[in-house]
C-alpha cells in the first residue's frame, strides 16, 4: 500500500475552510475564550492566597482544597445532563461569572473563607465547561472532517489561552505577589469574567444541535447554498444554514426509520403464502 500523499491531507482541510468556515470561526471564539478564561484564572489563584492578611490559614492548604473542586464539578454536572448540554455551558459562565465579581471586592479577598469559596466556585466549572465545549465541537463536523476540525480549533485556543499568563506578567511589577496593585487586579479579573462570559454566549448561539447527542455525519455534503454563505457571512445567513442541515438531517433520519403501517405491511409481505 502506498503511503497517503499530500492530497489526503488537503482534501480535508479545503472542505473544512470551504464549507463550515463560519462555524470554524465561532467554534474557535468558543473555545479560545475558554481555554484564556481558566488559564488565566489557573495563574492568579496563588497570587489570591498569598496576598491574604494575617496568614492563619496556609495558602498551600487553601490551593489544595480548592484543586478538589473540578471533580465536584463533574459530579454535578453529570445529574444535569437532562437539561442539555448547551444549557449546562450557559449555566456553568453565569456562575464563573458571578464568584468572578465577587471577587473583585476587596473584603472578599481579604477573607480566607470567602476568597476560597469564590475560587472554588469558579473551579466548579473547569472540567464541565472543558468537557461540554469538546462535545460541541466534536459533533459540529461529519466524521469526514471532524478530527481535523477538533485539532485545529483546540490548537488556535490554546495559542490563545497562553495570553492569559502572559497578561498577569505584565500587569504585576515582578514575580512576588504583593506587587499587583488593586485596579490592575480588579481589572485583570473583569477581563477573566468578560472572557467567560463571551464564551457563555457563543455557547448558546452556535448555530445546529451539536453536543445533544444527535446522530452524526458521516460525510461531508456539498450544498448549494455554500458559495451563498461564504460571500455574505452573515450571522443570520450561517443560523439559516445550519438550521437546514439540522432540518435535512431530521428528514434523512425519518427516511430511513420505517412508519409503522409501512413495517406492518413489510411483514405481511414476507409471510409465506401457503399455510
Amino acid at each position: 500500500d502506498s503511503p497517503l500523499g499530500w492530497s489526503g491531507l488537503v482534501g480535508p482541510i479545503r472542505r473544512l475552510l470551504l464549507s463550515h468556515a463560519g462555524l470554524v470561526l465561532m467554534l474557535g471564539m468558543m473555545d479560545s475564550t475558554y481555554i484564556f478564561f481558566r488559564h488565566g484564572t489557573s495563574y492568579l489563584w496563588k497570587d489570591l492566597f498569598r496576598l491574604l492578611p494575617g496568614k492563619n490559614v496556609s495558602a498551600s492548604l487553601l490551593n489544595v482544597i480548592a484543586s478538589m473542586a473540578p471533580f465536584v464539578g463533574i459530579l454535578i454536572s453529570e445529574r444535569m445532563l437532562w437539561i442539555g448540554v448547551r444549557q449546562i455551558a450557559v449555566i456553568l459562565t453565569a456562575v464563573a461569572s458571578f464568584a468572578l465579581a465577587c471577587l473583585t471586592e476587596v473584603h472578599v479577598r481579604s477573607s480566607a473563607w470567602s476568597l476560597l469559596g469564590g475560587i472554588v466556585l469558579v473551579k466548579l466549572t473547569y472540567c464541565p465547561l472543558s468537557t461540554c465545549i469538546s462535545l460541541i465541537k466534536a459533533e459540529a463536523f461529519p466524521t469526514e472532517i471532524r478530527v481535523f476540525a477538533f485539532s485545529f480549533i483546540t490548537l488556535l485556543a490554546e495559542l490563545t489561552g497562553m495570553l492569559g499568563p502572559m497578561l498577569v506578567e505584565v500587569l504585576r511589577e515582578d514575580e512576588q505577589a504583593a506587587s499587583w496593585h488593586r485596579k490592575q487586579l480588579n481589572y485583570y479579573i473583569l477581563v477573566m469574567m468578560s472572557s467567560v462570559m463571551l464564551c457563555g454566549l457563543l455557547t448558546f448561539i452556535v448555530p445546529g444541535r451539536s453536543g445533544d447527542g444527535r446522530p452524526l455525519r458521516d460525510f461531508f455534503q456539498s450544498r448549494v447554498y455554500l458559495k451563498r454563505v461564504r460571500s455574505d457571512g452573515s450571522l443570520r445567513d450561517l443560523l439559516e444554514v445550519q438550521s437546514t442541515d439540522s432540518e435535512s438531517e431530521d428528514a434523512s433520519l425519518r427516511s430511513r426509520t420505517p412508519t409503522k403501517p409501512l413495517a406492518n405491511m413489510q411483514r405481511r409481505i414476507a409471510r409465506p403464502t401457503a399455510r
